[in-house]
């Protein structure tokens, strides 16, 4: 009797040792499993990232392929107007060779030059900012400025404008300085265009809003028309009889603030025409 208890007994710890050792084996299967899932989440996260770097990428290149697109056919269009231009004026000198004004023609050969190169101009910033490397730098902003307006207000076109400065010379932002100086000098450019041709004026002032700074330009002219403000960004837009540039100016501008995590708007005042570019201080 004794005998066959301590034989159940025996079975019994050797069934209870089975148990716990197929409890042990399952517990370790399921701690594999488990780090497998992790793997295997990981992976599928890792996957998804660039599943969506891959869809960035590829925006990006239709939107860029949709720009070279419209570059190449309005350059094609735009190159030619002065072009044509300047070989009709040639063709009519050569048949009034001793023509009293040929002054007058070589005026319009100037300007038709000029077109050809303010295009020109306008299509190698464009590409220089599409392939930008952005260099940050610790800079002040009034300082960028005033640089930026030395710069400017050394051509023809600004010797009769008047400035009136409103900069805060304790802000500084982490820029690039290049392109800052294009963005400023093409809202400016563009504030002189829409500016009052008798007595152009254009505001400049800086103020800080939170974590981001303000950059407020500001003409004396007659404002803009708020029918055309929804596509004054877009690429080779004219909203206006005014606008003698390629069209490039501000959606290149949009395009370099964009790269710098700003944002650019423009508004009609009792002044005129306000353009604020936003830019983070950080």
């Amino acid at each position: 009797m004794d005998l066959k208890i301590s034989e159940l007994v025996f079975l019994l710890e050797k069934k209870n040792q089975s148990l716990i050792d197929s409890e042990n084996e399952l517990r370790e299967k399921s701690e594999e499993l488990e780090a497998q899932k992790e793997e295997l989440t990981a992976a599928v996260e890792e996957l998804i990232d660039k599943n969506k770097v891959l869809n960035t990428t590829l925006d990006t290149l239709k939107e860029r392929n949709l720009e070279l697109d419209q570059l190449v056919y309005r350059t094609s269009h735009d190159l030619k107007t002065p072009i044509t231009s300047t070989l009709g004026i040639i063709s009519l000198i050569e048949a009034q060779p001793g023509a009293n004004n040929i002054q007058n023609y070589l005026e319009y050969i100037k300007t038709s030059m000029e077109q050809m190169k303010n295009l020109l101009f306008s299509i190698s910033l464009f590409t220089e900012v599409s392939q930008h490397k952005i260099d940050l730098q610790h800079i002040n902003l009034s300082e960028l400025i005033k640089n930026t307006l030395k710069l400017v207000t050394n051509t023809i076109q600004f010797d009769k404008v008047s400035f009136d400065l409103k900069l805060n010379g304790t802000i500084y932002i982490q820029s690039d300085v290049n392109l800052m100086q294009e963005l400023l000098k093409n809202i400016i450019a563009n504030a002189l265009v829409f500016s009052d041709p008798n007595k152009p004026k254009i505001t400049i002032s800086t103020i800080q809003v939170g974590k981001n700074i303000e950059i407020n330009i500001t003409d004396n002219g007659d404002g803009i028309d708020p029918k055309v403000l929804p596509f004054v960004f877009d690429i080779f837009y004219r909203g206006s009889n005014k606008s003698k540039g390629s069209g490039l100016g501000l959606y290149v501008s949009k395009k370099i603030i964009t790269l710098l995590k700003g944002s650019i708007k423009l508004h009609s005042t009792t002044d005129g025409l306000s353009v604020v570019i936003v830019h983070p201080m950080d």
